[in-house]
């Protein structure tokens, strides 16, 4: 059993809105690069400007899912907030209650 329990819920938010901004910064940073790798297609002509197109595209879906992980990541402490609160005002509850 934890013999010290703290929580603090404006931190815990605070975090999972930074986190959130982390993601929003790298899918821009993701699309950027996408544009660009794409935009070569003007100047770069050939069976080796396609294999860099390809290479590029072929890691796309990792970084999708980075961000996925990411944006996950701060739903679940938002989550985690939520749960806590709750559980904290039902405790309180039930000790007035009484």
């Amino acid at each position: 059993m934890a013999a010290n329990i703290q929580f603090d819920s404006a931190q815990a938010t605070g975090v999972a809105q930074s986190i959130k901004r982390k993601a929003e910064n790298a899918q821009t940073v993701i699309n950027q690069l996408t544009k660009e790798i794409h935009a070569i297609n003007s100047w770069w002509h050939g069976e080796s400007q396609k294999a860099f197109v390809d290479q590029y595209d072929s890691l796309k879906p990792s970084f999708d899912k980075m961000i996925e992980c990411v944006n996950t990541i701060s739903a679940n402490l938002v989550e985690i907030v939520r749960i806590k609160e709750d559980a904290e005002q039902q405790m309180a509850s039930k000790l007035r209650s009484k």
